[in-house]
């Protein structure tokens, strides 16, 4: 699992979700054999400084579990997750079943790059479990 938060008007230029402002912009991207998923997120935040390693580490929980297991976790609501890391989370799993069951289906042209390479290179912040 990879997380890239990125600056607002970067990802405003590159039609994800929205951002004005003091607002949290990214990807939650989550692997498995061979296929990837991908959930965005973008909410506003009050403080000065955003802890993304503090907001991420619940992703952590998903790790080791089938696609259909962290789903039914993600809905339970466990403690510490919001219903924006709900989304994301949901959004990243259903991108990655269908991913696994059409390999073929790939969308023709990405609202963003899809490469690790170019998302690290563009982001604020970057967290892996």
């Amino acid at each position: 699992m990879e997380i890239f938060r990125f600056d607002c008007d970067w990802a405003a230029g590159h039609q994800m979700n929205s951002c004005a402002g003091e607002y949290c912009c990214g990807v939650l991207k989550i692997c498995s054999s061979g296929a990837s998923g991908w959930g965005e997120f973008a909410f506003a935040y009050p403080q000065q400084k955003f802890d993304m390693i503090h907001w991420a580490c619940v992703f952590t929980h998903l790790k080791g579990l089938s696609i259909a297991g962290a789903i039914r976790y993600v809905q339970c609501g466990p403690e510490g997750w919001d219903d924006i890391r709900q989304k994301a989370a949901l959004a990243a799993l259903s991108d990655l079943a269908r991913q696994l069951l059409h390999p073929a289906d790939q969308p023709q042209a990405a609202a963003y790059p899809l490469t690790r390479s170019y998302l690290i290179a563009h982001s604020q912040a970057y967290f892996s479990c």
